[in-house]
């Protein structure tokens, strides 16, 4: 998902206080130094992540004000009166390669807006906030990106947003027991036939576990990757893998560097989930990337599928 600066006229870009539904409301970007301002944006977070008690705060720190490409621009929506927030949208910094220069993007998330306020028109408009303030300068956003929840995606197109592709979720079976309760009463012959389909081939690569503090051989790949990649990709260094995978609040997914004998040449991240993993992320170069992602796929051979 990407913001097009061009994507409405100038007279419809917001000011800092709006009033978008004949609320009594404010709009303004989150000063992340501000005690009273982090309270504001940790109480509508606690609401949203309510099912995990802690939660909130630890993706607070995590992700809004210790990521290494900088903090969290985040649009909060207030009740003038009251000062009662009702609504906040971000945008998460992520350095980008684009036409051969560094710029500075960002992936959009934790857009919420509490029950009692939705259909108000307040989640377009905290979109349309993060628009203005995009701007080419060094320390300003871009662009930003992402595959939305389904419904903040109709507030983001209101806002401007464009949608320029699809994400895709594969999957790759490795025991019969994935294709569902039928596979219990398959016949064994055909059962052992299928679990012999299902065998990811052997590799001559080997995969080493991510240490948690910055790893020097992430880097030794991107700096292989980088040359090599075309159009917009974004950066994955060391610092910034350690950070989003190692330091993750979920402890769920775990980066790991693909070698071939002594050599690393790719990395990847996995996720376990019960009886299923996930390959969330993978970086190669690419005439390798075949092989880098068989040796992923042979980490998780004791799982029933990877998704």
């Amino acid at each position: 998902m990407e913001v097009s600066e061009d994507a409405e006229p100038p007279d419809l870009a917001m000011p800092r206080t709006v009033d978008p539904v004949g609320l009594d409301l404010e709009i303004r970007r989150v000063d992340h130094e501000s005690p009273a301002e982090r309270n504001h944006v940790l109480a509508l977070l606690r609401e949203y992540y309510a099912a995990d008690e802690g939660y909130a705060e630890r993706r607070y720190r995590w992700l809004y004000r210790d990521n290494p490409h900088g903090q969290a621009r985040t649009y909060l929506a207030t009740h003038r009166t009251s000062g009662a927030p009702v609504g906040l949208t971000s945008v998460f910094p992520r350095q980008a390669i684009v036409g051969g220069q560094l710029r500075l993007g960002a992936i959009g998330g934790d857009g919420y807006v509490p029950p009692a306020f939705r259909k108000m028109g307040i989640v377009t408009a905290l979109h349309r906030a993060a628009l203005a303030d995009m701007g080419t300068d060094s320390d300003q956003v871009g662009f930003m990106y992402g595959p939305p929840e389904p419904n903040n995606l109709k507030g983001l197109l209101r806002a401007g947003s464009v949608v320029v592709g699809e994400v895709q979720r594969l999957s790759r079976v490795l025991h019969p027991r994935a294709l569902g309760p039928h596979s219990r009463s398959l016949p064994t012959l055909l059962a052992n036939a299928i679990t012999r389909a299902l065998v990811v081939p052997s590799s001559k690569l080997h995969v080493e576990w991510c240490s948690t503090t910055p790893d020097a051989r992430v880097d030794r790949v991107w700096k292989k990757v980088a040359p090599h990649k075309k159009g917009i990709f974004m950066v994955r260094d060391a610092t910034f893998y350690s950070w989003r995978f190692s330091q993750s609040p979920s402890g769920e997914q775990a980066p790991c560097i693909v070698f071939d004998r002594d050599e690393p040449i790719g990395t990847g991240v996995l996720e376990r989930r019960g009886a299923r993993a996930a390959i969330v992320d993978v970086m190669s170069v690419p005439w390798r990337q075949r092989e880098v992602l068989r040796a992923l796929l042979l980490e998780c051979k004791q799982f029933d599928a990877v998704h």
